[in-house]
């Protein structure tokens, strides 16, 4: 896999399909090259696409726990195959990660 010169300072990967889990978390990884290989790592899982739960998940696990720099802005980016399976929860729980 091909990657373009970057820079990760702390990253959490989740992952949904029926059910939302968490990959690594902010404190797992140290370099680049430790990052791209537990990325690396992630397959492809069948099943809905449970957006509402990663991002619910991201809010109760991800924010503010070990790792996490209050004197720095949290950034989500969401790659997801297709359209939630719950369209409204999505959104509410989209709305919570940004306001909470």
């Amino acid at each position: 896999m091909y990657y373009h010169n970057f820079i990760i300072h702390y990253l959490n990967l989740f992952y949904c399909s029926d059910t939302a889990e968490i990959h690594f978390g902010l404190n797992d990884y140290n370099t680049r090259d430790q990052y791209l290989k537990a990325i690396d790592e992630v397959r492809y899982k069948r099943g809905t696409t449970n957006t509402a739960a990663a991002l619910q998940l991201l809010r109760e696990e991800g924010f503010g726990h070990p790792g996490d720099r209050s004197n720095m802005k949290n950034i989500v980016v969401l790659f997801t195959d297709g359209g939630s399976n719950s369209f409204d929860k999505t959104i509410q729980e989209a709305r919570k990660a940004r306001y909470d």
